[in-house]
């Protein structure tokens, strides 16, 4: 998805007095030793090139990823652990505005009904059909395959079932906004999620999607802002950004998508873009707490990373075309073709503000970050799993800097998550928005 605040960088270069000296005597032969001019600008930003950093100041061990309970955890089930993540306080608006999509007329939907119908989602997920009339139905002529009868295990039939999911609704609809029946559900759930996790030192944002496979935004019933991502599994849907527990990989935030139109009067939006803007909204509630954020290219700008130091945070994110204030090209130019090699830059964009970070590094292609902490030492190298010309497998391992293996240690936990929710619960398949 393009990113709102691409611009292509300038460049001019600046004669330096003489070699800039690493602030480490430690010889470092995947780095760059610059026989060109040190300095660099970019957008009027200065970057020097080839001087050795650590930025510490952020906290690693402050923070550990915990659940705010006290109760004893190692004896809860399942759904033990689904009441605690779900909004149960508001309940009781859920089958208000549920109940109000019957216009008084049947049985009103009570709390264990409601639930009962979420029960059955989740049983219909390990037993995969072609229609939901399939798990409802009580045929008992099949003698090869016996109907799951759900209808009779759960005490609850397809109409019934149905009904209620036609009317399930988390607040009160409103014709001119489509979304008033689900924000309610998000913006409980955030809050829900804060209130009873506490994350690591490390938080990672990102893209999700729900899969929606019934009609658009040209019905009048249809899904607003529905999405198509090519490079998706399931590219076409809901988008939400979401922010989670780099460690533990639980989901914190989620922010719906809500088309071009209302996104632009979220705040921040306008002034700083799209991409910053979310990050902002996203992290809010972590502000002072020098947490690090990490996220991918539709993040990652210096803007961003000027904009979360500003607010008490921490940022490493992954630069490619939001390229504004960032030597790209150069950094593209110096880095070495070697597998493992790296090139690093340095910056200040205010007198007395933190310095960032920008690093590049070899593997298949050319990575750059940029980053308001960390170091350009070396870290662990990457582990890259081959196969020989004979078929047995080894592992070859790339040498890295010690930002990106901080970076990358944490990219994957809302894609990791993502797969478990699609590939594994696949709720989105049992729900049927084609039918």
């Amino acid at each position: 998805m393009p990113n709102n605040e691409n611009e292509d960088s300038e460049y001019h270069s600046s004669s330096s007095d003489g070699d800039e000296s690493d602030s480490d005597s430690e010889s470092d032969v995947n780095c760059v030793e610059d026989e060109l001019d040190n300095e660099v600008f970019a957008h009027g930003t200065q970057w020097t090139f080839g001087e050795r950093k650590l930025i510490d100041n952020y906290v690693s061990g402050k923070y550990e990823a915990r659940l705010l309970v006290r109760d004893d955890i190692s004896v809860w089930t399942e759904v033990d652990f689904w009441r605690l993540f779900f909004p149960s306080e508001n309940i009781d608006k859920i089958l208000r505005f549920t109940n109000a999509g019957f216009n008084n007329t049947g049985k009103p939907v009570d709390e264990v009904e409601l639930f009962k119908v979420f029960g059955i989602l989740y049983a219909m997920t390990l037993f995969p059909c072609s229609t939901r009339r399939d798990y409802l139905s009580v045929n008992t002529d099949a003698k090869l395959f016996p109907p799951l009868a759900f209808s009779k295990r759960f005490n609850m039939g397809l109409h019934r079932f149905e009904s209620i999911l036609m009317n399930l609704s988390f607040g009160p609809k409103n014709e001119e906004d489509k979304w008033s029946a689900v924000r309610p559900l998000v913006d409980a759930l955030n809050d829900k999620w804060r209130a009873i996790i506490n994350p690591g030192y490390k938080l990672t944002v990102d893209e999700s999607m729900f899969s929606w496979l019934g009609q658009g935004q040209c019905s009048k019933s249809g899904m607003p802002a529905v999405m198509k991502i090519k490079r998706k599994p399931k590219g076409i849907g809901c988008e939400v950004k979401t922010l989670a527990d780099s460690c533990s990989q639980i989901m914190l935030r989620m922010e719906l998508h809500e088309g071009q139109e209302v996104m632009s009067t979220k705040p921040h939006q306008k002034e700083l873009g799209a991409g910053t803007g979310t990050l902002l909204r996203l992290t809010e509630p972590w502000y002072g707490s020098g947490r690090v954020v990490v996220g991918d290219s539709w993040f990652g700008s210096v803007k961003a990373t000027d904009q979360l130091f500003e607010r008490g945070l921490h940022f490493i994110g992954m630069v490619k075309t939001a390229t504004r204030n960032y030597p790209l090209k150069e950094m593209k130019r110096r880095c070495p073709n070697t597998r493992g090699a790296s090139i690093r830059a340095t910056a200040q964009l205010d007198a007395g503000k933190q310095v960032i970070l920008a690093m590049a590094w070899t593997d298949k292609k050319v990575h750059s970050l940029v980053s308001s902490c960390g170091t350009t030492h070396e870290g662990t190298p990457a582990k890259k799993h081959r196969i020989d010309h004979e078929g047995s497998s080894f592992v070859k391992m790339v040498p890295r800097p010690l930002l990106f293996e901080t970076y990358f240690d944490g990219a994957p936990a809302i894609d990791i998550h993502n797969h478990i929710r699609q590939d594994g619960l696949a709720l989105e398949a049992v729900w049927g928005t084609h039918l």
